[in-house]
């Protein structure tokens, strides 16, 4: 597929008009799969967050499409085990693999080959410079115009990395409205 400039912002407004009202990570992610899909092909896509501090990832919701056994199964583990994710986070930079076959040796790449998913294409998530986490796509065969699909996927992550860091914000302020409302009934008990 050729995406023109116009093409390109068409499809990033509507990866935001999308993502935008979602209040909780599953359904901004489905909404955000289900606008990917409209506009190329995958076979799997996941979001994995990560833990500076822990130095660990974990999913931000249940991938849509395949579904290796062995990768990432765990609610969280440490960034060393996650090959593709750790060379994003180290890099900052997309890490596109055309045959991953060639790095089946490692534990989550062998996972991804014995499911079928032969290429697989990551990219970070950044904002304001801290490093949130990756976005990962994974095909049975490697795709067609992979550079034209590397320069789109760049731009769309921007954009799932600001949706991600809000719906992360949002998470953690309702959390906290729950604890000053808990704390708050229980001064008015006392």
């Amino acid at each position: 597929m050729h995406w023109t400039a116009e093409t390109r912002y068409k499809m990033l407004l509507e990866i935001n008009n999308a993502v935008v009202t979602r209040i909780n990570r599953e359904d901004l992610f489905q909404a955000l799969a289900k606008e990917l899909r409209k506009h190329f092909a995958y076979d799997r896509m996941a979001i994995n967050l990560y833990d500076a501090k822990a130095q660990s990832i974990s999913y931000f919701a249940a991938a849509d499409g395949v579904q290796p056994g062995g990768v990432l199964t765990r609610v969280s583990c440490p960034l060393a085990d996650g090959a593709i994710a750790r060379m994003v986070v180290q890099s900052r930079q997309p890490i596109i693999i055309d045959d991953l076959r060639r790095y089946s040796d490692l534990t989550s790449i062998g996972a991804l080959v014995q499911a079928g998913l032969n290429a697989t294409m990551a990219f970070p998530l950044l904002v304001r410079n801290r490093i949130l986490g990756s976005i990962h796509f994974s095909f049975r065969d490697a795709p067609d115009h992979v550079s034209e699909l590397t320069e789109i996927l760049t731009e769309a992550s921007r954009q799932v990395a600001i949706a991600v860091d809000n719906m992360l914000a949002y998470t953690e302020l309702e959390k906290l409205n729950k604890n000053l409302e808990r704390e708050k009934e229980f001064l008015l008990q006392s």
